[in-house]
């Protein structure tokens, strides 16, 4: 098991891969609020007015709930 100081690979490799990762959580964070937004449209527009506060107050909560 490696520690957490040790160097597991070359500096530039591991500041490609944490800028990646930045990245890839940036553009996940887009589409989680997008398909929250299109939820909340969705349920306000069929007049699901109490299932639609609950999506924008529990924005996260959902996506995490999930798996």
């Amino acid at each position: 098991m490696m520690e957490d100081d040790e160097p597991w690979a070359d500096p530039q490799i591991k500041l490609n891969y944490e800028k990646a990762l930045g990245s890839f959580l940036v553009r996940f964070n887009r589409i989680e609020n997008a398909i929250s937004s299109i939820i909340y449209q969705a349920l306000h527009c069929l007049s699901s007015d109490d299932l639609a506060q609950f999506v924008a107050l529990n924005r996260g909560a959902l996506a995490s709930s999930v798996g």
